[in-house]
């Protein structure tokens, strides 16, 4: 399963990603989901971690509510509240290992 399906999954089942110690992994609710997605979670971890600190609009697990944050950082939309959120997972995390 390539990412671009694997973020089509997500986005049309509700489940999204969340920044764990081990990288992005899946918030499923308890539900289970197909092998090839979580295999596809796994294989593409480092880019997605990469799309999830720059905070991606395909990521974004709230897109209705945030839609109105997105913005164009020139290369690509961006939801400013996902970055916002990333930062200050980042910032507990640099304060936790200090």
């Amino acid at each position: 399963m390539s990412i671009q399906e694997a973020m089509q999954y997500c986005k049309a089942h509700t489940v999204f990603l969340v920044h764990t110690d081990n990288g992005p992994d899946l918030w499923t609710n308890g539900r289970k989901m197909p092998m090839p997605l979580r295999r596809a979670i796994f294989k593409h971890r480092e880019q997605l971690a990469t799309m999830m600190q720059a905070g991606d609009k395909q990521l974004c697990p709230a897109r209705d509510l945030h839609f109105l944050h997105w913005c164009w950082n020139g290369e690509r939309e961006v939801c400013e509240l996902c970055e916002q959120v990333e930062d200050s997972m980042t910032a507990q995390d640099n304060h936790r290992s200090a």
